[in-house]
């Protein structure tokens, strides 16, 4: 059953979510010793993001699936390499999101390029995925914490399309991402709303 299925997807990402942390905090102990930037973490992990999308238009799927977890670890690990160096900063905040929001959109636009008939679902799938991101930014601009809202944070987002291509089923990951995008964009919306009531 495809809901039955996407309940558990949801179940799945919501586990993944608590854990990632204690899988992460290794590497960003030795990438601390190593004096690694959590800047250059950033850029390598959009680099990633540039490669898994001239393999989708390529049509090797498996290698750019790979590259989009890759990214998205390098996403979570920039963070976590930043709190414990003590590297954190506004600027390294806003690097990190301008990066996140061009990796997500270009890797969407490569899965449009890569199969055509999925134009529509991919551009809702595109503008959900940033709006996403743009009611955080907005509503904690105004106070409200949004960390933790929804369904559809970066995270999920990547673990859903590179799934999606590994397997070869992008149709169906770009509509569980849009399901869930959507799904966060309105709990997010009355999270601020309910909140500055």
């Amino acid at each position: 059953m495809p809901v039955l299925n996407c309940l558990r997807v949801i179940f799945l990402l919501d586990k993944l979510r608590r854990y990632i942390g204690f899988l992460i905090f290794p590497f960003a102990n030795i990438l601390v010793k190593l004096k690694v930037t959590p800047n250059l973490l950033t850029l390598i992990g959009f680099v990633f993001s540039l490669l898994s999308s001239y393999l989708i238009v390529s049509g090797s799927l498996l290698s750019a699936g790979f590259l989009i977890l890759l990214s998205g670890f390098f996403d979570v690990l920039d963070g976590a390499v930043a709190r414990l160096s003590g590297l954190t900063s506004k600027f390294g905040g806003f690097f990190d999101s301008v990066m996140d929001r061009f990796s997500d959109a270009v890797v969407l636009s490569s899965i449009i390029l890569y199969d055509q008939s999925l134009l529509l679902l991919g551009l809702i799938a595109l503008i959900g995925s940033l709006m996403v991101s743009y009611c955080r930014a907005r509503g904690e601009s105004l106070g409200v914490n949004l960390a933790g809202v929804g369904l559809a944070e970066r995270g999920e987002r990547m673990i859903i399309i590179s799934v999606g291509v590994m397997l070869n089923v992008i149709q169906w990951s770009l509509l569980l991402l849009v399901i869930l995008c959507y799904i966060t964009i309105f709990m997010r919306i009355f999270k601020v709303w309910s909140s500055l009531r």
